[in-house]
């Protein structure tokens, strides 16, 4: 689990290279994307692409709490989606796991990324 979360930041951090202008929901995809693929393969099998990404996408088209993508106020929800996704990981609920680490991936990723919490 503790591997999850190191893989997920920084594959995060290596990937804030683009500029605000070119951040949308296929962006946090791709992060997805990446997360999922750097997982180690025992874990991969268990968790869902498809999830994660449903997930990172869902606070800029379903939860709208555009408060919550800049720092500092992006750590709450990191934290809890975070939470969220171990207690269903080591609860053997992998869909629901994946699903809350894309959300994850997406208050991490906005937060950390300059250009796109700059106003």
């Amino acid at each position: 689990m503790r591997t999850i979360l190191i893989i997920l930041i920084l594959v995060l951090s290596a990937m804030q290279v683009q500029g605000a202008s070119a951040w949308s929901v296929k962006n946090h995809h791709d992060i997805a994307e990446k997360v999922y693929s750097e997982m180690p393969e025992d874990v991969r099998n268990r968790m869902s692409l498809d999830e994660m990404k449903n997930g990172a996408d869902d606070p800029d088209t379903v939860f709208l709490d555009f408060k919550y993508h800049v720092y500092p106020y992006n750590l709450e929800k990191a934290n809890f989606w975070l939470n969220q996704g171990k207690i269903s990981y080591d609860a053997g609920n992998y869909r629901y796991a994946s699903y809350c680490y894309g959300v994850a991936s997406h208050y991490i990723s906005d937060g950390i990324c300059g250009p796109h919490t700059s106003s």
